[in-house]
């Protein structure tokens, strides 16, 4: 996972992060800064399978997701749908234990905003009610001292989204800062250990 802050204008650093990661067999962005499909139609990546995209709804430019599997693995999650509300895309994927969600997810620094982490509940239950576990991912900009260590203060959406998290049994792997001296790319998931980030 990565914020990319423009997939065009950052493809060869891109490329040079794939290789130097071992190939990750799928690779999910924020920030894509594509300016929509009627705009832009093709996105590709060497090596690799677009599994999904979401540009920004308003064509901007802005915003957007995008995640890629590595060919050959293109056929071991699918995408089941998209926030109608959110920079939100949803996925299974097929494992040795049963199927997981995948959720990539980008929030705009939008303070005091809730409608999109709100709307995550209703989201879960349509696309991954089956899964027997989640992981989401994703910039989502929330801060909240108490469970983000890596947090300034505390703000509206990250209570929310911590007690959004609590209901659905969802802990915060990251234990470093992503970005500067704060923790903005979150990893949330009920599987436990099985689930390890590295920044």
């Amino acid at each position: 996972f990565l914020n990319i802050r423009g997939f065009v204008s950052h493809e060869a650093e891109l490329v040079e992060l794939i290789e130097n990661s071992d190939f990750p067999t799928f690779i999910g962005l924020n920030e894509t800064f594509l300016p929509g499909e009627g705009v832009m139609k093709e996105v590709s990546l060497l090596g690799y399978v677009k599994v999904s995209r979401l540009d920004r709804r308003d064509c901007s430019g802005w915003g957007g997701i995008i995640l890629f599997a590595r060919a050959g693995f293109e056929d071991y999650i699918v995408h089941v749908g998209d926030s109608t509300v959110a920079e939100r895309s949803w996925h299974i994927l097929h494992t040795d234990r049963g199927p997981v969600s995948l959720c990539l997810w980008y929030r705009p620094p939008n303070r005091g905003e809730l409608a999109t982490i709100t709307s995550f509940t209703e989201e879960k239950a349509l696309f991954a009610g089956d899964a027997f576990g989640h992981i989401v991912v994703g910039d989502l900009n929330v801060h909240e001292a108490s469970w983000l260590r890596f947090s300034n203060g505390t703000s509206l959406e990250g209570q929310e989204l911590h007690a959004v998290c609590r209901e659905h049994g969802l802990e915060e792997r990251v234990r470093a800062p992503t970005r500067n001296d704060y923790l903005l790319d979150l990893v949330l998931t009920d599987l436990g250990s099985l689930v390890k980030p590295r920044v």
